[in-house]
């Protein structure tokens, strides 16, 4: 099932009625309009266990969240980070009426994680996040903290070699404070009593450069739409070969 394609039943704010029937069509056959958001599922998909006390922590619009109890049929606590994150989150779970059984959706910051207590999740997804957090330490710390003995994190960081494939522009524009080699994960983690597990690359060079062309090179929304589903194709392909 394609990541994001419950959107068909998710409003979008368009003026036209024939473009509403566009999107629908288009989220329900290949879901949402982010390339690499269906590669980052599809590598991490592979590391979730069908726990019943899962949070994600800066969980976006909860997009990974909703995928995962789709998957799963499994609650979880879907913690964002601005206020407008917060407010689609909501409105998603409010309109995609199925998720409202096992979603629930707060706000929070992966630094103090103050809604959540201590010893208790099962299962934290901190997909893509830890390189945009000030301080990294401390929010491996209350990842620690509020995992119960025996709880896993699944973790996703974004290739160290981000900035040689978009520029450093872009790498700084979405908001990259730093980049983390395994090696430097595994010592961060390990740092705050994490036991390392399992570790998969998922962003390949062909990948790389399909990324490349998709957010960099065309910036056309309608000709990205066009393009995700042949680019998808040869991402998957790469996937197989290399794993």
């Amino acid at each position: 099932m394609s990541l994001g394609f419950f959107l068909y039943k998710v409003s979008p704010n368009l003026k036209r009625k024939s473009l509403g029937f566009i999107f629908t069509l288009y989220t329900l056959i290949f879901g949402i309009m982010d390339f690499h958001s269906h590669i980052r599922y599809r590598a991490t998909k592979k590391f979730l266990k069908s726990f019943s006390k899962n949070v994600e922590v800066g969980a976006g619009i909860g997009l990974m969240s909703f995928q995962f109890v789709l998957n799963f049929k499994k609650p979880i606590l879907v913690l964002t980070y601005t206020d407008d994150e917060h407010t689609q989150a909501l409105s998603i779970v409010k309109q995609v009426g199925w998720l409202q059984k096992y979603v629930i959706v707060k706000k929070d910051d992966a630094q103090i994680l103050a809604c959540c207590p201590a010893n208790f999740f099962e299962q934290v997804l901190i997909i893509d996040v830890l390189e945009h957090i000030y301080d990294d330490h401390e929010a491996v710390k209350q990842l620690y903290r509020i995992l119960k003995p025996g709880g896993r994190v699944v973790l996703s960081v974004p290739t160290p070699y981000y900035p040689f494939y978009f520029g450093h522009r872009m790498d700084k524009e979405i908001g990259h404070l730093r980049h983390y080699t395994l090696h430097g994960i595994r010592v961060l983690f390990e740092k705050f009593g994490f036991t390392y597990i399992a570790w998969q690359p998922y962003t390949f060079r062909l990948t790389g450069i399909l990324c490349n062309i998709f957010y960099v090179k065309i910036t056309n929304r309608i000709i990205r739409a066009f393009i995700m589903p042949f680019l998808l194709a040869p991402s998957f392909v790469t996937e197989k070969l290399m794993i």
